[in-house]
Formats: structure tokens, sequence, C-alpha cells
């Protein structure tokens, strides 16, 4: 993922639910790789402890 963030193939964003900087990349579905959501560790944590309806996907990425 940093690659691809180097490369400038993929701009990091802030968390998609609070808007911090610290961010981690969650993908939801890993066959596309480049296709991310950018969630805090706090905001990826719960996603994946209470599920993927938590915080819907948003339309734009």
């Amino acid at each position: 993922m940093q690659r691809a963030v180097n490369a400038g193939e993929l701009e990091k964003q802030t968390c998609e639910v609070c808007g911090i900087e610290a961010v981690d990349a969650h993908h939801d579905q890993y066959d596309e790789p480049l296709k991310v959501r950018w969630l805090c560790r706090r905001h990826h944590t719960r996603l994946h402890h209470y599920g993927e309806d938590m915080f819907p996907i948003r339309d734009a990425f």
C-alpha cells in the first residue's frame, strides 16, 4: 500500500469517519488492491469487530 502511495497511484486521505490524519487502509475487497477506505485505527478496529455495516461504504473513493 505504501508503495502505491509513494508512486502516486493512490492518495492517502483522512479517516472517512472522524477526519483524523493518522489512518490505515481498509480493503472491502482484496481483489481490488488500490480501492481502499481510509480509517483511523479506532474506526478500522471497530469496523472489523462490529461488521461492515458499521460504516457503510460511500459512493466516492
